[in-house]
């Protein structure tokens, strides 16, 4: 009996070692090997949809830097890091912030100027314009998680719940109603405007969830077109260069 549980007992210990092994490799291959990310957002449409996997290669990186025109993965820069060095290294290689997934342009010591060219936002590295030919050629089409009119009469009853018994200021509605038909809003998606939604080549779009304008049109951001004056300067579309690559 006594023999029994001692081969027992150097079973468990034995298995308890080898998932410390195993465990130990999966975080070095993952470390310094190779990462499988999931695309976050819209940024890489139409090479990459968002939630697509991938494997990238880490290795390489360890003996050279990034170069132009490649895809990359990195952590978020804005995740706060804890201060405790365990955690902090925790989080950095195993759970922490969310991935990033970008196109290089630029390297360091390179000069990246943006401009508006024939109505065109253009990008220029050290003086010379850059062929973006993996720019996305579709619009991107707004939507919301669920059927649009389930999401307004959510937020009708949040207003009358709100201001039950109060004297309702229609300003504050408005903007309230603004702001919360923008926290409704799932990340835009490419959208083919010559197929019908049931039948789009990107994603599945469920008609009654797509944001529409006065017109009850899709509300649509189009590539290449400059979005708000600020400074006297006109921005590029956020579309064209950081949704699009």
């Amino acid at each position: 009996m006594a023999q029994h549980q001692e081969k027992k007992k150097q079973s468990l210990q034995s298995s308890i070692i080898e998932l410390a092994y195993l465990l130990l490799i999966v975080f070095l291959v993952r470390t310094f090997g190779f990462g499988l990310y999931q695309v976050p957002t819209g940024s890489m449409e139409s090479t990459m949809l968002v939630g697509e996997r991938f494997f990238a290669d880490k290795l390489s990186y360890n003996f050279r830097k990034p170069r132009r025109g490649e895809i990359i993965a990195f952590n978020g820069p804005e995740f706060k890091y804890s201060k405790n060095p365990l955690m902090k290294l925790f989080q950095r290689y195993a759970w922490g912030p969310d991935n990033w997934t970008k196109r290089v342009i630029g390297i360091p010591g390179d000069t990246i100027r943006g401009a508006i060219e024939n109505g065109q936002p253009v990008i220029y590295c050290n003086g010379v314009k850059i062929d973006e030919p993996y720019i996305n050629k579709y619009p991107l089409i707004r939507f919301y998680g669920q059927s649009s009119d389930i999401v307004k009469a959510k937020i009708q009853k949040e207003i009358q719940d709100i201001s039950r018994g109060a004297k309702r200021d229609q300003v504050a509605i408005d903007q309230y109603i603004t702001h919360r038909l923008h926290q409704e809003e799932k990340s835009p998606r490419s959208y083919d405007s010559s197929v019908p939604y049931d039948k789009q080549p990107f994603y599945d779009v469920n008609e009654a969830c797509v944001v529409r304008d006065a017109s009850n049109n899709p509300e649509l951001i189009i590539p290449g077109t400059a979005i708000m004056p600020r400074n006297g300067n006109t921005l590029r579309c956020i579309f064209y260069h950081a949704w699009c690559r």
